[in-house]
């Protein structure tokens, strides 16, 4: 039996965990981040990499603003190429008055936070973005110069490697029970190796409920496809008003819900999403979808017809009933949760990590509307 000993144990090496662990470690804590697979191997390595305010719940936009802005110095700060292009505007097409109604709160919640965001005609849109169909006859569009796209790998990378630096440890192994003494978390526990420690951060996503069985966290099968390189070039982050549908889509297991999400990486490959199945934990691609997903796109923006399709990835996200992630502690004195982030951890994730760093070391008190114990009373 393998036996450490650290101050804090965070467990999940995707962006969130490795957030956290740096800003632990940074503070001065001696942390172990427990990983079963590999760094980014759940949500954080299976997405766009969009990032963005506009579009956010009324409680996240605030973090959201501040995440962001942490980004523009995150590399300098890591000593890390993070593949961070900020400064894309985020274009919410839309096709019809009744799409167009639904994003206008959108962009009045921006304007209330004194942030650049306004509603554009059809014409208007596609001088900004040329490859929009005719079919889009308006747009909500966000260019605050915060908003773009990052490479998740680069940034969950980065953050460990940070924390390793500061004398963090990295254990490979399946995290499999907590320990209690006395009302107190005393560390966790994995088929051949254990960890003592007074203090537990739980954030592997939606795996969470395994070692805490209250929190209501639901997985969240995402599918999405890589097109080959290409010549052509989009000018933001491309959003529909079906995707904010499907963003807030019921969560009852068995659903899916397509949305357009359209955003193209540094080596000019194009990633078109998005899909949402709601109560899959499954990695397989689910038939019938990639098509799907293609179809819409091309209806949105048609020279995308030309290209082809060279990759297909999923992802399962973590989901909670009111789609806010659940951040702070829960249970026993000294457990902590950051799970349920579902398609914004990573925008929040330089947030998160400050967050619940604040949180341990009591110098932040937990917000409500994000408290992990929020659903459980605990």
């Amino acid at each position: 039996m393998k036996r450490l000993h650290a101050d804090v144990a965070v467990i999940g090496a995707g962006i969130i965990g490795t957030a956290i662990a740096y800003q632990l470690a940074l503070a001065g804590r001696r942390v172990v981040v427990l990983e079963g697979r590999y760094p980014a191997a759940g949500a954080s390595g299976a997405c766009n990499g969009g990032l963005n305010y506009i579009g956010k719940h009324p409680a996240l936009f605030g973090p959201a603003v501040d995440s962001l802005h942490r980004y523009r110095t995150l590399a300098a700060e890591l000593q890390a190429k993070l593949d961070c292009c900020q400064g894309l505007p985020v274009i919410y097409a839309c096709r019809g008055p009744t799409e167009l109604a639904a994003v206008e709160p959108l962009v009045q919640l921006c304007r209330d936070w004194g942030l650049d965001a306004h509603l554009v005609s059809g014409a208007a849109v596609r001088e900004l973005e040329p490859l929009l169909s005719p079919q889009v006859t308006g747009a909500a569009v966000a260019d605050g110069g915060l908003q773009g796209v990052v490479d998740p790998f680069a940034v969950t990378r980065a953050f460990l490697r940070a924390a390793l630096a500061l004398g963090a440890a990295f254990h490979r192994g399946e995290a499999l029970a907590l320990s209690t003494a006395g009302g107190k978390v005393a560390g966790v526990a994995g088929d051949s190796w254990e960890v003592s420690c007074p203090c537990v951060v739980v954030a592997n996503g939606a795996q969470a409920p395994e070692l805490v069985p209250e929190l209501p966290v639901a997985p969240c099968k995402g599918i999405v496809l890589v097109t080959e390189r290409t010549k052509l070039k989009v000018n933001g982050c491309i959003l529909s008003a079906a995707y904010l549908a499907a963003e807030h889509a019921g969560s009852d297991p068995g659903h899916t819900a397509l949305g357009l999400a359209v955003e193209q990486a540094a080596s000019g490959n194009i990633l078109i999403g998005s899909s949402r199945a709601m109560g899959d934990g499954g990695r397989a691609v689910t038939p019938g979808i990639p098509e799907a997903l293609a179809a819409n796109a091309v209806t949105y923006m048609p020279a995308l017809a030309k290209l082809q399709v060279i990759r297909i990835f999923t992802g399962v996200r973590a989901r909670t009933p009111d789609n806010l992630p659940l951040i702070g502690p829960v249970g026993p004195d000294g457990l902590y949760a950051a799970a349920g982030f579902e398609g914004v951890g990573i925008t929040l994730a330089p947030w998160a990590g400050a967050y619940l760093a604040g949180v341990v070391s009591g110098s932040l008190r937990p917000d409500p509307a994000l408290a992990a114990d929020r659903f459980t009373g605990r």
